[in-house]
């Protein structure tokens, strides 16, 4: 059973490769192989898993639902495994799968997508796409302090799409994502300062 998210990116947004490129980015976005921006599926697994956390939290959704959902130590089977003489806790493994998350909604408009980026025609208007954003640290004085000068490649906003796929057994999984999905306001590096903002739902 599939659904299909769609992430509204309201800013700059910046999903580290981890790389850079000497003097220019210290810090470059994950690219595709055609060159477009894209979010990986471990980190939108990672925020789905914090937003269904917080919701459990707030008694939003029931506990246990976190462990169900994406794996971890389930403290429901506790009991049953302490019957057992296994230890206090077992280890589940999710009945989640989050996709990448790319333009285009479907597979034919991701290949669509691709074909555009990679022809060398159209990187001039690829390239705008991304920009690069230059920051400093200042000193009481006011003034740049020596060797602060950084870097970031940062996307312009989009609209990504990802691909949850869920196992029979887990439940309303979908319901479940769409009360936990508003607490999910930001992604990437950064998102405590403003960066990433966006707005997930759950497509019919």
């Amino acid at each position: 059973m599939n659904a299909l998210l769609r992430i509204e990116l309201a800013g700059f947004w910046h999903a580290g490769s981890g790389r850079g490129e000497g003097l220019g980015a210290d810090l470059l976005v994950t690219r595709t192989a055609g060159g477009l921006p894209y979010l990986p599926g471990r980190t939108l697994k990672g925020l789905l898993r914090e937003a269904v956390r917080e919701a459990c939290e707030l008694e939003v959704l029931s506990a246990g639902r976190v462990e169900t959902l994406f794996g971890g130590r389930a403290e429901h089977a506790a009991e049953e495994a302490a019957g057992k003489g296994e230890g206090r806790f077992q280890v589940v493994a999710g009945t989640l799968r989050v996709s990448d998350a790319r333009l285009g909604e479907d597979p034919e408009a991701r290949q669509a997508w691709e074909a555009w980026a990679a022809d060398e025609e159209n990187r001039p208007t690829r390239d705008q796409l991304t920009r690069i954003l230059a920051s400093t640290a200042i000193d009481e004085k006011g003034l740049a302090r020596d060797k602060t000068l950084r870097c970031m490649e940062v996307a312009v906003p989009m609209r990504l799409f990802a691909i949850v796929e869920g196992e029979e057994g887990a439940g309303d999984w979908r319901a479940d994502l769409k009360a936990a999905l508003p607490l999910l306001r930001g992604l990437g590096h950064k998102r405590s300062r403003g960066f990433g903002r966006c707005r997930v739902e759950l497509v019919e």
